[in-house]
């Protein structure tokens, strides 16, 4: 047991090096600034992960009553959201950060793993996630539903996307 644990430490490891601290020509960090992205401890393979912008999720006070955050997304339209205390209007980037629509600011974005927000149910009642975040190391989650032991690593940099070049015109030799 101990040995698994430490090569998925060592993988974690690597993985995060290979990720988080690869670096472009010019020297501009690769990793996607400030948003980070969840992966399975034992495999290394990314784990669904949401980025919601912060103040959005719901909460359960010590009575355990549901406590609704200040931001609301659009149910309408999920890259879209409004902080009722701020008055801001915000909207994600396809990278899944947050900004403020006014000023093209960035806003705080809390990345969770799937799973991991409390919801209520049509009666109100409060219906926890499966994953549970570890109070004391935001960096660790585990699915009690799969058994997934979860780690929370900085996103890869997106992929870029391959140019599309128009067809080429052919000129017919007698022209």
């Amino acid at each position: 047991m101990l040995r698994r644990v430490l090569l998925a430490g060592f993988s974690i490891c690597l993985l995060v090096l290979a990720c988080g601290f690869s670096e472009t020509a010019s020297g501009q960090n690769q990793a996607v600034s400030g948003r980070y992205c969840w992966i399975d401890a034992a495999t290394g393979k990314p784990y669904r992960t949401h980025h919601e912008p912060r103040g959005s999720r719901v909460t359960i006070d010590s009575n355990g009553k549901v406590v609704p955050g200040d931001v609301s997304i659009d149910p309408s339209d999920p890259t879209h959201a409004f902080n009722k205390k701020t008055g801001q209007n915000l909207h994600q980037n396809p990278d899944g950060t947050w900004i403020d629509s006014a000023t093209g600011e960035p806003y705080p974005t809390d990345d969770l793993p799937a799973g991991s927000t409390v919801t209520t149910d049509s009666n109100g009642e409060v219906v926890p996630g499966d994953v549970s975040i570890d109070p004391s190391d935001p960096t660790h989650a585990f699915n009690k539903k799969t058994g997934q032991n979860l780690v929370r690593v900085p996103c890869p940099p997106p992929q870029p996307k391959a140019p599309t070049t128009p067809p080429s015109i052919q000129k017919d030799k007698n022209d």
